[in-house]
């Protein structure tokens, strides 16, 4: 029998209803799965340590000769997002001179803050990471001018008393672009795809299906998985209705837009060739 292909998984509560239905035995599935952040997962796929993964979509942006793209899945939103929040204690405009403290946990989300500071005020403001995360710094008694957050940990500090205002990231990439933004994508490793066409297509296949699948039985996904946050069954089902986890053409366009400002920005030192992985490969 051939070894399961190894899956990275982000370890967000905001993938359940991709993950869930393979973890909870509703679809089966053949793939060993590694969880991680998403700065994590971008080091699995890029280590060779897994055959696909949902990576950074800053991630392919700077190595598109790894991987290609499976069709059809992002982790996106037109608007507000939800769990890629800045908390500040002052207004935006005021943080023009101040440090501003970032999760390690991510790659594009930083990214992301650093070009709409940029086009806001012409310089970002310097950006200091958190290793082991805000709210550890948080617990060891710093309280920055402002912190960015992403995933389960946004949920939470959306209520710390330490910051009195929030900016939602994809508010505000709506707002300058009138596009979505895609945070994240899954990608498999070009050399892995190329050597196992078959494989490569049933697994982005079998991602899609359990994603529809998730999302038909949202009420059941969130209940087994809503430990994982503080946050209520209610607020929940509205996280997951501005969320996208599909790749269609207009996600596709904000995609396209934020590589472009990116290299615009020279933060991007060459524009990506986007290339997907073929679904229906001929069989030899």
């Amino acid at each position: 029998m051939t070894p399961p292909t190894r899956l990275g998984r982000i370890e967000y509560v905001n993938v359940a209803p991709i993950y869930y239905p393979l973890e909870a035995g509703w679809l089966p599935h053949h793939c060993a799965m590694r969880s991680g952040t998403p700065a994590q997962c971008n080091q699995l796929l890029r280590a060779e340590e897994v055959d696909v993964s949902s990576i950074s979509s800053i991630e392919y942006a700077r190595a598109p000769e790894r991987y290609l793209l499976l069709p059809g899945l992002a982790i996106a939103s037109f608007g507000p997002v939800g769990s890629v929040l800045l908390f500040s204690s002052v207004p935006l405009e005021a943080l023009r001179d101040q440090a501003i403290l970032v999760t390690a946990a991510t790659h594009t989300s930083a990214a992301l803050l650093q070009l709409l500071l940029t086009q806001r005020f012409g310089a970002c403001p310097p950006l200091v990471h958190a290793e082991g995360g805000i709210r550890k710094s948080l617990d060891a008694g710093q309280c920055p001018a402002a912190a960015l957050a992403i995933g389960d940990e946004a949920l939470v500090l959306a209520r710390n008393p330490c910051f009195s205002h929030t900016y939602d990231l994809g508010a505000m990439w709506r707002e300058a672009t009138g596009l979505p933004f895609v945070f994240g994508l899954w990608a498999a490793r070009r050399d892995w795809a190329l050597a196992h066409p078959q494989e490569a297509a049933r697994v982005a296949r079998l991602l899609c299906e359990s994603r529809d699948l998730g999302l038909a039985r949202l009420d059941a996904v969130i209940d087994a998985t809503q430990h994982r946050t503080t946050r209520s069954k209610e607020y929940l089902l509205n996280y997951f209705h501005c969320l996208r986890l599909t790749l269609r053409d207009e996600e596709f366009a904000g995609l396209q837009r934020f590589f472009q400002l990116l290299h615009d920005h020279a933060m991007l030192p060459a524009l990506p060739c986007i290339e997907f992985l073929d679904m229906h490969p001929v069989e030899c």
